[in-house]
């Protein structure tokens, strides 16, 4: 299971697939919700755009519990709440037991 996803709106995720990326758009949070039920456990890393965080916030944690995977936000729409960099951070963390300012 080394496979990449990408979920996020249409015109943010497309350039992926230049990237040999499995790309997944949506065109809102439940849509993103929806596609992240179907793929998790099939992708070792899921990228979605930071916005559908929130609203797959569940998901998100309880797929944190599988090591063979993980799920990374990205600011795709050019605008970032700090989500994307904290996940990061605390991924960063919890592998290396090192903080990162």
């Amino acid at each position: 299971m080394n496979k990449v996803a990408v979920i996020g709106v249409e015109s943010s995720v497309l350039v992926f697939k230049f990237l040999n990326v499995d790309v997944f758009p949506v065109k809102d949070a439940r849509g993103c919700v929806e596609v992240l039920r179907k793929i998790i456990g099939k992708y070792s890393i899921i990228f979605i755009d930071e916005l559908f965080i929130d609203e797959a916030s569940s998901l998100i944690s309880e797929s944190d519990r599988d090591i063979a995977m993980t799920i990374i936000p990205l600011p795709l729409q050019g605008r970032s709440s700090g989500n994307a960099v904290k996940r990061i951070k605390d991924f960063i963390r919890k592998a290396m037991g090192i903080s990162v300012s």
